[in-house]
């Protein structure tokens, strides 16, 4: 609430207003034409005077602060069909699969997860099928690296490297893992 006091005579007509600021807690004085001014008031600078912030830009700062200039970046990603699962089991049991327990079971972080589960965007059909050939190119040439390196890929692309060689897609050299 708001604590108006009245200025001696001779000094205008303006109210300060005492109020707690929503983000710190501390009380700040400001002069100000009428209290439902209070939150639009700017003065030199002082931060006692700053507007107050809405709770989007404090978590905002908060982000920016924990990834610093980078902002943020995950190590792992998951592919689109680990995405809809995860909404799924939240979705349906939102106890069980709790975001911890969704981090956990998929090696990412919480903050991951409940970027996931805030978000509201769904693709459309042909940008389903844009992202489905896009992930699989990135896990082809993600397997081909991991064979040159003499790791022994999933069967899934074993055969695909296979459909490759018979459609004669790949040189002999590649189909030895040498690239």
């Amino acid at each position: 609430s708001h604590d108006a006091l009245k200025q001696p005579p001779g000094h205008g007509s303006q109210t300060i207003v005492a109020a707690r600021s929503r983000v710190s807690g501390k009380r700040r004085l400001g002069p100000v034409d009428s209290p439902s001014s209070a939150k639009s008031s700017h003065h030199d600078g002082d931060d006692r005077f700053a507007p107050r912030r809405e709770t989007w830009q404090v978590q905002k700062e908060a982000i920016a602060s924990k990834f610093g200039s980078q902002g943020w970046k995950p190590r792992k990603r998951l592919s689109p069909d680990a995405l809809e699962g995860i909404r799924a089991l939240h979705a349906q049991f939102p106890d069980k699969y709790s975001t911890p327990v969704l981090a956990d079971q998929f090696k990412v972080s919480a903050e991951a997860i409940r970027r996931i589960l805030k978000s509201k965007w769904r693709p459309s059909d042909d940008e389903v099928t844009s992202r489905r050939q896009r992930w699989d190119k990135r896990g082809e040439r993600i397997w081909g690296q991991m064979v040159a390196l003499g790791v022994k890929p999933p069967k899934k692309w074993r055969e695909v490297e296979m459909m490759k060689t018979e459609q004669g897609i790949i040189s002999d050299k590649s189909v030895n893992g040498v690239r």
